[in-house]
C-alpha cells in the first residue's frame, strides 16, 4: 500500500521486481499466484490477482528493506495489524457512503 511514494527508496521498482522474482510470483502467504483469478469476499467480484512487496518491518524508509511477495488481500492484513484503527475507520466510513448512494445509484440501474 504505497501512500507516499516519496517516502520510498528511488530504487524501489527494482526492489519490488527482485522480491516477486525471488518468491516466483508466487503469494508467500496464501501461496497464489499472479494472474489468477480470485473472488472478493466482501464484494463477491472477481478480480485478477496482482502481487506486491510488503514491508515486513512496515520500514518504508529503508534503502534495504526485508521484503515478501504478497497478494494484495495478505498485504492488507499485514499492514491493518499495525494501522487497525485507521483501517477500520475507513472501511466503516466506505460502506456507510455505499449505503447512502445505493439508492440513488438503483435508479441509474433502470
Amino acid at each position: 500500500m504505497m501512500n507516499n511514494r516519496y517516502l520510498y527508496p528511488q530504487t524501489w521498482a527494482s526492489l519490488s521486481r527482485e522480491c516477486k522474482e525471488r518468491a516466483g510470483y508466487t503469494c508467500e502467504h496464501c501461496g497464489i499466484k499472479q494472474g489468477k483469478l480470485r473472488k472478493s469476499a466482501i464484494t463477491g467480484n472477481i478480480y485478477v490477482v496482482y502481487l506486491q512487496a510488503a514491508h515486513i518491518n512496515h520500514d518504508q524508509y529503508n534503502a534495504l528493506p526485508e521484503l515478501k511477495c504478497v497478494c494484495a488481500s495478505c498485504h492488507w492484513r499485514h499492514y491493518r495489524q499495525r494501522r487497525k484503527p485507521q483501517a477500520e475507520r475507513w472501511l466503516r466510513g466506505y460502506w456507510q457512503a455505499q449505503s447512502f448512494f445505493e439508492p440513488e445509484l438503483e435508479q441509474f440501474a433502470r
